[in-house]
């Protein structure tokens, strides 16, 4: 898999967060200081439903986000998370739904994910903190995950191939 972007990370303002910051300073990899983590968290989780679920499913880079039918799971992805995360205390907008299904309509179709990476690899798959973390949460919230349930056992039967 290649880089395409500058290696991030984003941890918590506070003194542990500032700490482990100083940790990388000065190397290649960027820290990002924010007062809201949680709202971060969720935001990466949202994005991480549909990329890397849907091209570890269909062993396809993001260049599968350009048909609509996948657009549109894509999207009702996010929006699943995106109601688990606000329940969970994050702020998250239906908006960033439509944001992050742009970006990677938008973006080099090549690219792919972490978790498509590891499926070519044969490496276990990161369900359970991913889509499984959705439908986990939301239960918790009484919040259905239709969406995410199914795409969790999907890539929990993958990685039982493994």
């Amino acid at each position: 898999m290649i880089q395409r972007t500058e290696a991030t990370l984003t941890v918590p303002d506070n003194p542990a967060g500032r700490a482990f910051a100083d940790l990388f300073a000065g190397g290649d990899i960027a820290l990002h200081l924010t007062a809201d983590f949680r709202t971060a968290a969720w935001r990466k989780l949202c994005l991480n439903v549909a990329g890397g679920a849907i091209t570890a499913l269909t062993d396809r880079s993001l260049e599968v986000m350009r048909q609509p039918d996948v657009a549109r799971l894509a999207r009702d992805l996010v929006l699943e998370c995106v109601a688990v995360g606000r329940a969970a205390g994050a702020i998250l907008d239906e908006g960033l739904a439509d944001e992050i299904v742009a970006s990677m309509i938008e973006g080099p179709g090549e690219a792919g994910t972490s978790l498509l990476a590891d499926r070519r690899a044969g490496h276990p798959l990161e369900v359970d903190a991913r889509n499984g973390a959705v439908v986990r949460i939301g239960k918790q919230h009484g919040i259905a995950t239709p969406l995410n349930r199914a795409i969790t056992t999907l890539l929990a039967a993958l990685n039982q191939e493994t």
